[in-house]
C-alpha cells in the first residue's frame, strides 16, 4: 500500500539521479517486484486499486462539468490512472511465459472465495478492478468524441494494453487448464459479451483518433488480434 502511496503522489522509491532511459526501466522492473508480492495477497491490493481507479474517474468524468482545467490537475489525473493501469494488470496476469497458467493462481483462489455468492461478480475483487477499468474506457471515449484534448495518448496505450491482456487470460479461459477453476472469471461481463463490445469500440475509436499516433495505433491493434484469436479458439 505504501507503494501504491507514492506513486499516486507522484514520488519514486528509488534513486532521483536516475537518467530518463535508467529510470523507465527501474520503474518498471520495480513495479513488477512489488505487484508479484501484491498478487500473494490480492484482495486488498485489487481493493485499493479500485478504490483509486474509482476516484480518479470521478475527478477525470468531472473535469468536463468544470472551468478548462489546469495542466497540472490534468496530468496528475492521468498518472493516477496510468499508474493503476500499469500495475493492477501485473497483478492480475503473470509476464508472458509459455509455462504459466493464464489466471495466476492467487486470483483464482480469490475468485473461489466468493464463488458461491449471488453477487460474486460484483464481489470478487478482480472484477471490481476490470469493471472501474471498462468505466474509464467509457468516460474517454465520451472525450474521444467531444474533447480529444482531454485524452492522454500514453494513458490511451496502457489501457489497451490492459485491456488486451485481460482478454487474452480471463475472457471465456478454459477451465480444463485448471485443478479447481473459479466460474465467476468466465461468466463475468455477460459471459465476456459486454467486455467484447466495448474493447471492439475502444478499437475503432482509438483508430479513427489517434491515427497519427503509432503506439497507440500498434496496441489498439493487438487489441483486436487478441479479440479475434479469443473467438476462433472458443470455435476450434
Amino acid at each position: 500500500q505504501r507503494f501504491v502511496q507514492f506513486k499516486l503522489a507522484g514520488r519514486d522509491l528509488g534513486d532521483d539521479e536516475l537518467d530518463a532511459d535508467h529510470e523507465k526501466e527501474y520503474h518498471a522492473s520495480q513495479l513488477c517486484s512489488v505487484a508479484q508480492l501484491g498478487k500473494q495477497d490480492p484482495s486488498p491490493t485489487l481493493h485499493l486499486l479500485t478504490q483509486k481507479l474509482t476516484d480518479a474517474v470521478a475527478q477525470y468524468a468531472g473535469l468536463q462539468l468544470s472551468p478548462p482545467a489546469t495542466p497540472q490537475v490534468l496530468e496528475h489525473v492521468h498518472h493516477a490512472i496510468r499508474f493503476v493501469l500499469q500495475f493492477g494488470i501485473e497483478v492480475l496476469t503473470d509476464p508472458d511465459d509459455p509455462e504459466a497458467k493464464p489466471i495466476p493462481d492467487p486470483i483464482l483462489l480469490m475468485g473461489k472465495r466468493h464463488e458461491r455468492r449471488p453477487d460474486a461478480e460484483h464481489s470478487n475483487e478482480c472484477c471490481r478492478l476490470v469493471r472501474a477499468v471498462l468505466s474509464y474506457a467509457q468516460c474517454e471515449d465520451g472525450y474521444l468524441e467531444h474533447a480529444p484534448p482531454l485524452v492522454c495518448p500514453v494513458v490511451c496505450r496502457q489501457q489497451l494494453t490492459f485491456l488486451t491482456r485481460y482478454v487474452r487470460s480471463y475472457l471465456m479461459p478454459d477451465a480444463d487448464e485448471y485443478v479447481d477453476f473459479c466460474t465467476t472469471y468466465a461468466t463475468s461481463f455477460q459471459e465476456g459479451h459486454e467486455l467484447v463490445e466495448q474493447c471492439l469500440g475502444k478499437v475503432v475509436r482509438c483508430l479513427r483518433v489517434f491515427s497519427s499516433e503509432p503506439s497507440v495505433v500498434k496496441h489498439a491493434a493487438l487489441l483486436a488480434r487478441a479479440l479475434v484469436t479469443n473467438r476462433r479458439a472458443q470455435r476450434a
